[in-house]
């Protein structure tokens, strides 16, 4: 294997080597150590050392992140490669999406850097694994927002497109019809003139608090469509509510005779990993120890 040009070991990575690492990644992003789009210090350093526990191979925190934003792109790439279809099947010969010619060639006319999965694109069971590590950081434009962030989602921004110049332009043939009237129906021409600019102040006012309205309305359902995408597609709890974390967990039981055996600690096993804590937890601590804690919260259940 050879080096890289800082002296370390360059990355050569396996099928197995990335299945073990989106494996690593989301174990990172259970535990919270994805606080916005990428790991933190924490996150970064336990990818560091499990892999390398793992595997023997001492990759660093650069290759480790080279190789996230490489999966990303290939990851929403894919996605877009797939938008819009339905019953899309996968070639097990060809390592890709089982289409006819006619199909790949639009499609790749469509999006011409989806050429690179005509033979050979990502498996099924490592789309499951990226789905998990990027659908919910993946936001573009003016949905893009961290709860940490302190401010709105460009909040004043469509108040500046909202203006009010419509409202506060009187077509003149309207202004001369009202003077004039306002003329045959006063006494002196001082007090029409008087009561004339009183109403139209009156009438802007009215108008301005529409337009304040208008734009306070609009930010409100501004606020509201940004909201459902921020729960849709922004990263914002510890623990993501995925019902892969709770399948994870029990298919992890299978691995355990002495729980998958014993139908009494097995079926308390499947009621308590429907807390997302306690399924996280499990997953969390070594192997050789998951038997034990199990067993232990299942003794302290019957008390």
């Amino acid at each position: 294997m050879g080096k890289s040009k800082e002296g370390g070991i360059c990355a050569n990575w396996e099928t197995t080597h990335v299945m073990l690492f989106c494996d690593l990644c989301s174990r990172e992003i259970d535990l919270g150590n994805r606080p916005t789009t990428h790991f933190n210090k924490e996150g970064w350093g336990n990818l560091v050392k499990n892999f390398k526990d793992r595997t023997g191979l001492e990759y660093s925190r650069a290759q480790m992140k080279n190789k996230w934003d490489q999966l990303k792109r290939d990851w929403k790439l894919w996605r877009e490669l797939k938008r819009g279809e339905t019953g899309l099947g996968w070639n097990p010969t060809k390592r890709t999406i089982d289409a006819s010619d006619d199909w790949w060639k639009e499609r790749i006319e469509m999006i011409p850097n989806a050429k690179k999965f005509r033979f050979g694109g990502i498996a099924p069971e490592l789309e499951e694994k990226l789905d998990k590590m990027f659908s919910l950081v993946v936001a573009t434009g003016e949905n893009v927002w961290m709860p940490s962030s302190g401010e709105l989602p460009g909040l004043f921004s469509q108040a500046e497109t909202l203006s009010e110049e419509p409202d506060d332009h009187i077509n003149e043939s309207n202004n001369s019809q009202t003077n004039a009237n306002e003329d045959l129906n006063s006494g002196t021409p001082g007090q029409s003139s008087h009561s004339g600019a009183a109403s139209k102040r009156k009438r802007k006012g009215k108008r301005h608090e529409m337009g304040t309205k208008q734009i306070m309305l609009a930010h409100v359902e501004k606020l509201f469509s940004s909201s459902e995408a921020i729960m849709q597609r922004v990263t914002a709890p510890v623990i993501p509510p995925s019902i892969y974390l709770l399948r994870e967990a029990i298919q992890e039981l299978e691995k355990y005779p002495e729980i998958f055996e014993d139908r009494l600690l097995y079926h308390f096993a499947t009621v308590h990993f429907q807390t997302p804590v306690n399924r996280v937890t499990f997953l969390s601590i070594p192997e050789e120890r998951r038997v034990e804690w199990l067993k232990t919260h299942y003794m302290n259940s019957q008390i």
